[in-house]
């Protein structure tokens, strides 16, 4: 059986192409049938996915596989975790701590 790389944190603009199991912590900006655009403050990024429960304007941690394109990078979601109950203050200030 073959071992995952675990999953990093990461701010968008911190993202690099040495990069491949993400998370990232930020607010659904807009949204397609099978996308959606996510932003945390110092970027944004495409997500792909095909849920169709994603809702605007929800602060979210999309778990995923970095995909480079031509122009920059995709995410392909593999778990989304609702964060739009905690406190995004201290949950910012801690993710600096841990940095």
């Amino acid at each position: 059986m073959e071992r995952r790389e675990p999953y990093s944190e990461k701010q968008i603009n911190d993202i690099n192409e040495t990069d491949t199991n993400l998370a990232i912590s930020g607010m659904i900006i807009s949204k397609t049938d099978s996308s959606f655009v996510m932003d945390d403050g110092t970027g944004q990024l495409i997500v792909l996915n095909n849920d169709l429960e994603i809702i605007e304007n929800k602060y979210i941690r999309v778990f995923g596989r970095l995909i480079p394109n031509e122009d920059n990078f995709n995410l392909q979601a593999d778990i989304i975790q609702d964060l739009s109950k905690i406190d995004t203050f201290l949950y910012n200030k801690v993710k600096k701590i841990l940095k």
